[in-house]
Formats: structure tokens, C-alpha cells, sequence
């Protein structure tokens, strides 16, 4: 395992990776003192709790407000490279943990952000310009402790000026992540028991959510699309105190449960943050709503999209899966028929009593799950207690329909307007459509835009389909219109595209009457990037040089390529001097003559023209009285710090004239002096280490032979 670490840490050196250190981690910067927040008054609101009606939500924190950002807080230092870094360290006593929320939130590209906890246990990051959101909100999961530090670097390369202004703090005065062990094992029904096993797929739905001072339950839900937006159904009550921007802050947790049947401790690993409304209405109807997190969960997590049904008949129950308390994830069981009830009025709610298990606080918005495992409510509260009592769940069926797109989920959930009134859960894009895999441009990633690109698929579907392009869920344009069932296809990106990451191609059938999305993830659409010109620069055959020029029109993080000549008379010995010596670069040559550079700390060459290297070579077996060689430069790849190309243009092949080096000049320094009648004397007594240029340049008398009388004729030019 230790060798694997130095491994990793290695090729994070190597290629550019982000080693997910903070720079105060391995360098040694003043300490700086905290700012300490104001007491909250715990009496008080555990009081206030005890008056709370059963449908609220859980609560665990005080939310506090705050104003800190680089220009009113904190302490900025500067390196002695030119980079700059902003800290500020936030104490909260007695608190179990914080949470941070900014309501202006910009990181410039090329510079990071950390939030870590005092102890350096947590460490969050690095955040970065992809991690900005339109909005300009921002917040993270809990940290754990009472004590943070928001630490942002900026190397001296960036000119733009970040935004970064903390407005809220949330301070956990409930040991929410069982930081103590407490005995959190409620009726003994962890999802990690056996009686869970057939409901695999169901628990790994639910969702811990925490809305920043409350939690909730949740679950990830299917749409008709089967394209993986992530959408969570929740409760309304879980979400109504906020305001539009505080979804931004909200963190979803998957798989906090115990890996064992009578474990107490969850999991908090695996988390993301950053969601929008979508759709919801109140305890008067069926008290629900809808999230779209802003980011969809890992693949590795194993997030299950759930699936639904939205039938009014009275559903035979199986399960309901919540977090109560916020504690690890347990599962409820029955086998009875719901019947219609109201919270308010109109009977929009589910109703039942369970066989086994209960809810508490912080389940409220946990999916309710039907003999067919399909979801039909979400809970909204009762008398369930520790183990045990009924339940009132919204209904899925009320929550469909409303007199606007957020006020119903039909709009979301089923995109495609198919009018399906049940449909399955899924892992995988496409659900249970036919097999089919779709190599997205560029490896699903990134593309430029007006490039071609390459869509193959290989699928049993019997009629045409579409290729269809969509921005953030929402159609863009057709890619083609009608295309056999198994193809490849030839793209070529439209230069209107905006530059974004929020891009899917989707597969239709050209009737329309399903969808299905394959794509591997989204894709970002990039501009063109700026060409790179390197060119050659002085070729001085005295002192067996080569200069490389480049122009750039953007930042450079790496450059390979290589140096051929016709015929093979040359290698490439070494290389030196430049920009690329200038920043530190470590630069490599091979006798083949291909080069290549890098930085390990990060540098970039900045925009302009600039002596790239000095290139030294020497001449090989090859080259017997030779005169001349024609080198050019072949295959450049220039580097973004991104790690994409750059389009480069090398400039014309050059000449080295052999013949044209300065007579005498042995030593290849451009100067004649004893320097070089001592090396030629050398060879005249002992020959055999000259090279073939040395030779052709000590044969003063041009006789083919290094001898006397090229000694006294080379001292007779130095004398006169």
C-alpha cells in the first residue's frame, strides 16, 4: 500500500494531478488568529424544538451570519515565486461541526480554494473555476470540529481577482456524524441485515440530505428519459423555510449506513453539494418536492435511480427507507394496503401502520416503496415513534399533477410526455431499453467546437433513430435527423455552441416514441484553442546549437516533439536555456531526438514569443565528410493546463552546413585560440577521439589528413 501511495503521489507529480494538499501543508506560513463566532443560546432552541409541530424538520445546527471575505478578513502572504494566499481560520465553540455557505462565490482558472478543519482530519478540495456555478453560490458538506480554514492560492499568473465572500455559518449543536458512538441502532433494522438483501437496490436510492441546520430523507427518483438527471423527491416541509439560493447549499449523502446489521456507525464519505428547486407544493396537497442536484452522483457510489408509480389505487406496501435522526440508513417493513388519508384536506396522503421499525425526525421525505418497489409516497409525518406507529406519506399520484410545472412533477418526470404510469429504477442511462453503447466526442469529456467528431453505436433497435443535442436537460438541435439503427456517425460541431459542461447527446427513434440517452456523461464544449507556432531560431553549426522559438497565444503546461533530419547526421545530446530552463520546466532529450518538458510545481509559459530551448546536438556515425543536413521539427504537442492540445504550426525546415563552421574552430565555441591547437595537437598524437565535424574542421589544408602542418597553419591565423 505504501509503495502504491509514493506511486500515485509520483504521476500527480509527473502529469499535473492535483495532489489535494493545501499549500500551508508542506510550507511554513504565520499562524493566524481566529475568528470566534457568537455564542448561540442552546437553552433556547433545544425549548423551541420541543414546541415544533411533528412535520418539521430535523433540526441539528443554528444557522449564523456572517460577512467574511480577502478584503475585510483573514491574511494574505506572498511566496517568493509570486504566489499569493488568502487564510482564515473560523472558530465556533462547543460546536460539533460547520458549514460553511458563500452567496458570492467566483475562483479564477489557475487558482484553488481549500476548506480543511483546524486538526487537518477533513480537508475539502481543491475547489476550482469548475467548481462556480451561475449563481455565484457555493456551499460544503458538515465539517466536523469547531474550527475551520479557507484557504485560497493564487499563483502570480492569475490576474483575476476571485470573489469569495462567506455569508453563513451553520453550527451543529447535536452530535449529528455520531462523532461520540452513540448507541444509534433504532429497532435494529440497518439496512446492512439480511432481511434488507431484496430491497438492494431501494436503499441505495435514499439519500441523507442535509439542508444546512435541518435534515431530512430523500431518494434519487427515475424520469421516463431514463438519462440519469438527477432529480431527488423529498418533502416540501423539508425545503420550505428556504429561500431560491440556500438549494445551493444543500449536501446529498449516499450510502451514509452501516456496513454491518448491528453497526451504529454511518458512512459520510460520498457527498455532493449544490441543488435547484424544481417543483413542490404544501401539506395541503401532497407535500412534496423536487431537487435537481447540480451534479450528478459518482457511478461508483452505485446510485439508484428509483423507479415510480403514480397509480391512485390503494398500493400493498413493502418498505420505507429513511434516515431517522440523521442516523444511518434503516428500512421499515409491512404488507398491508395503504388507504387514503389528509393532512390538511383533500386525501392526499398515504396512510399506514408499520409491521416493523418506525420514523423519527430527520425521516420526513423518505420514499415509501409499494409491493412492486416502486416508490408511491414520501413521508410527511405521524405518530411512528422509535419502533413502530403510524405514518402519513404524500402521495406520488397527487404530486404529479398541479397548475404549473412547479407545482407538479409530471413536467420533470416524465420529459417525454409518454403518459406511463409506472416505470422501472435503473443504474445505467437507457434503463430497459435495447442495449446499446454510444462513444460520445472525445471520450465523453470535451470537444472543441468546430471540429469533426466520430458518435458509433452498436444497438437491436429495428427502426431509424435520432441523434439530438441538449444544454442542461433542454433540447438544442437535431444532430441528424434519421440514421440507421447500428451506424457510426461523422460530427461536426456548430460554432454557435456556448462553451459549457452541461452538454448529452441523445438516441430517439425518429417517430419519437421513446428515448434513450447513452451517452457516457455529460460533455464540455470548449472554443478552439489559440495555435502555437515553434519555429527554429539561430542554427549555429560552430558551437552545434539549435534554437527553438515558440509563439503562444495561451498558456503552455507541457510541449513534446521531435527533431528529424535528412540525412541522419545528427542527435540530439541535450537541452537548455530558454523560458523552459527560465520556470524551472524539467526538459528530456533522447539520441532520436524527441524532446519533452514539464513542470512539477505548476508553472505554465504565459502568452507571447519566446526563446523556447537551446537544442545541442552532436554528429553521428552517419556523417563522413559530410557537407549538410535538413532538420525540421515533427509531431508538436503543446499542452494546456487542462491537459488538451493545442492545434500547432511548426515553421520551414532549416539547413546545417557543416562546411560553414569556422576553420580550426575545434572546440566549436566560435572563437580560434590556443584552445584549439592544444585539442588538434591532442589529436594529431593520439587519434580517434574527434568527431567527424572536429575532423572536418582541424583539416586546415583540406588534405584529409590531421597533422604538422594544419598545427603551424592554425597557430599562423591565431597569431595574425
Amino acid at each position: 500500500m505504501k509503495n502504491q501511495f509514493y506511486f500515485i503521489l509520483f504521476l500527480n507529480l509527473i502529469f499535473g494531478l492535483q495532489t489535494q494538499i493545501p499549500y500551508s501543508f508542506s510550507n511554513s506560513l504565520e499562524k493566524i488568529n481566529p475568528i470566534i463566532l457568537p455564542e448561540i443560546k442552546l437553552d433556547l432552541l433545544l425549548e423551541q424544538e420541543n414546541q415544533d409541530e411533528s412535520n418539521s424538520p430535523y433540526k441539528y445546527g443554528e444557522k449564523i451570519a456572517v460577512n467574511i471575505n480577502p478584503i475585510n478578513s483573514g491574511k494574505w502572504v506572498e511566496t517568493s515565486n509570486g504566489t499569493r494566499i488568502w487564510r482564515v481560520h473560523i472558530q465556533s465553540n462547543n460546536a460539533f461541526g460547520i458549514k460553511p455557505s458563500f452567496n458570492n462565490f467566483f475562483i479564477p482558472e489557475g487558482s484553488e480554494l481549500f476548506i480543511y478543519s483546524k486538526d487537518r482530519s477533513t480537508v475539502l478540495g481543491p475547489f476550482t473555476h469548475l467548481d462556480n456555478h451561475i449563481s455565484n453560490l457555493f456551499g460544503t458538506e458538515l465539517i466536523e470540529g469547531n474550527n475551520i480554514i479557507i484557504e485560497y492560492i493564487e499563483p502570480q499568473n492569475v490576474l483575476i481577482e476571485p470573489q469569495i465572500n462567506l455569508y453563513e455559518i451553520v453550527h451543529a449543536y447535536k452530535n449529528l456524524f455520531n462523532y461520540m458512538n452513540e448507541n444509534n441502532n433504532r429497532c435494529n433494522n440497518n439496512v446492512a441485515c439480511a432481511d434488507a438483501d431484496p430491497y438492494e437496490d431501494q436503499v441505495n436510492s435514499v439519500i441523507f440530505l442535509d439542508m444546512g441546520g435541518y435534515i431530512c430523507s430523500a431518494a434519487l427518483i427515475n424520469n421516463t428519459s431514463f438519462d440519469l438527471t438527477p432529480y431527488v423527491l423529498t418533502a416540501e416541509h423539508c425545503v420550505e423555510p428556504e429561500s431560491p439560493g440556500d438549494y445551493n447549499s444543500f449536501t446529498f449523502y449516499f450510502n451514509h449506513q452501516s456496513s454491518t446489521c448491528n453497526g451504529n456507525n454511518g458512512y459520510y464519505g460520498h457527498s455532493k453539494t449544490g441543488s435547484q428547486l424544481k417543483a413542490s407544493r404544501n401539506l395541503s396537497y401532497s407535500d412534496f418536492a423536487l431537487l435537481e442536484m447540480n451534479t450528478a452522483p459518482n457511478a461508483s457510489w452505485d446510485p439508484y435511480y428509483a423507479g415510480w408509480s403514480r397509480s391512485t389505487s390503494s398500493p400493498t406496501i413493502s418498505v420505507g427507507i429513511h434516515h431517522p435522526g440523521g442516523e444511518p440508513k434503516k428500512i421499515n417493513y409491512d404488507n398491508d394496503a395503504a388507504y387514503s388519508c389528509s393532512w390538511y384536506s383533500g386525501n392526499h396522503h398515504w396512510c399506514l401502520t408499520w409491521d416493523d421499525g418506525g420514523t423519527a425526525g430527520g425521516s420526513s421525505g423518505s420514499p415509501l416503496f409499494n409491493n412492486n418497489k416502486r416508490i408511491v409516497g414520501h413521508l410527511s409525518g405521524g405518530t411512528g415513534g422509535d419502533c413502530g406507529g403510524s405514518d402519513l406519506y404524500g402521495k406520488f399520484s397527487s404530486a404529479w399533477n398541479g397548475s404549473n410545472s412547479s407545482q407538479r412533477l409530471s413536467d420533470w418526470l416524465d420529459p417525454i410526455n409518454s403518459s406511463e404510469t409506472t416505470i422501472e429504477g435503473t443504474y445505467t442511462a437507457g434503463g430497459g431499453a435495447p442495449e446499446l453503447t454510444l462513444t460520445a466526442p472525445n471520450g465523453g469529456e470535451s470537444i472543441l467546437a468546430g471540429n469533426n467528431f466520430q458518435i458509433q453505436w452498436e444497438d437491436d433497435i429495428s427502426e431509424n433513430i435520432s441523434l439530438k443535442l441538449y444544454k442542461a436537460g433542454y433540447f438544442v438541435e437535431n444532430i441528424t435527423t434519421s440514421t440507421p439503427s447500428d451506424g457510426t456517425y461523422n460530427w461536426t460541431t456548430s460554432l454557435s455552441l456556448e462553451e459549457g459542461s452541461d452538454y448529452k447527446i441523445k438516441i430517439t427513434s425518429t417517430s419519437n416514441t421513446s428515448v434513450y440517452d447513452y451517452s457516457d456523461s455529460y460533455f464540455t464544449i470548449t472554443e478552439p484553442l489559440g495555435e502555437v507556432q515553434v519555429y527554429f531560431g539561430n542554427i549555429n553549426p560552430n558551437n552545434n546549437t539549435i534554437e527553438i522559438m515558440v509563439s503562444n497565444p495561451d498558456n503552455i503546461s507541457g510541449y513534446q516533439f521531435n527533431i528529424i533530419d535528412f540525412p541522419d547526421y545528427i542527435d540530439i545530446v541535450n537541452a537548455s536555456g530558454g523560458i523552459t530552463e527560465e520556470l524551472g520546466f524539467l526538459i528530456s532529450t533522447s539520441s532520436n531526438g524527441t524532446v519533452i518538458a514539464f513542470s512539477l510545481t505548476g508553472e505554465i509559459i504565459s502568452p507571447g514569443v519566446s526563446l523556447l530551448t537551446n537544442l545541442e546536438y552532436s554528429t553521428n556515425t552517419n556523417c563522413n565528410n559530410c557537407e549538410n543536413t535538413t532538420i525540421c521539427i515533427d509531431e508538436p504537442i503543446f499542452s494546456n493546463q487542462q491537459g488538451l492540445p493545442y492545434p500547432v504550426e511548426t515553421g520551414n525546415c532549416e539547413n546545417i552546413n557543416f562546411t560553414s563552421m569556422l576553420s580550426g574552430d575545434v572546440n566549436a565555441d566560435g572563437i580560434l585560440n590556443i584552445l584549439d591547437v592544444v585539442l588538434l595537437v591532442g589529436e594529431v598524437l593520439n587519434p580517434g577521439d574527434f568527431t567527424d565535424s572536429q575532423l572536418a574542421s582541424g583539416d586546415l589544408n583540406n588534405d584529409g589528413l590531421l597533422n604538422i602542418l594544419d598545427v603551424v597553419m592554425l597557430v599562423n591565423i591565431i597569431l595574425n
